[in-house]
């Protein structure tokens, strides 16, 4: 292992530590199930490695590029969930509302809504940060948050 190998796996190393549970628990919030929000997570870091043993581009921000890639993974997974509901009989609502059921509303909103406002107010990032990781403008981030927010209301209003 040549010592420019050995500096980034300690520097991955470090960042691992540092930042794994916060984006499991962000990676939690976007897809409901812990063991795939781990494989998200996982597979954020792999990217993470693979781009910096590259040294195609030095990644300038690693802790915004695990961000990132948890939020895409996240939605890749609701993709694949959301080809499989297509195909099933779709429950019946719950008659009544419980702080406990607030999961299963967020669950209800399109990915970006609810990508946006988990990254909103249980990351609390700033809009900027919020758009980075979406990959959206800042404006859109303020839609997408108001827009998710209604959505809850009128679901929890239900």
């Amino acid at each position: 292992m040549s010592d420019s190998d050995a500096s980034v796996l300690g520097g991955l190393d470090e960042i691992y530590r540092r930042d794994y549970r916060s984006l499991v628990g962000l990676a939690v919030l976007l897809v409901d199930d812990r063991e795939i929000a781990q494989e998200v997570v996982q597979d954020a870091f792999l990217a993470l490695h693979r781009a910096m043993i590259s040294g195609k581009s030095p990644v300038l921000n690693p802790e915004g590029f695990l961000r990132r890639c948890v939020v895409n993974g996240g939605r890749d997974v609701q993709r694949r969930r959301a080809v499989r509901r297509r195909t099933m009989v779709e429950p019946q609502a719950p008659t009544g509302f419980s702080f406990a059921e607030l999961d299963d509303v967020l669950a209800r909103l399109p990915y970006k809504q609810r990508a946006a406002v988990v990254l909103r107010y249980v990351e609390d990032l700033p809009e900027a940060e919020i758009a980075a990781a979406l990959d959206v403008r800042p404006s859109t981030v303020r839609t997408l948050v108001r827009r998710g927010l209604a959505q809850l209301k009128s679901q929890v209003g239900e």
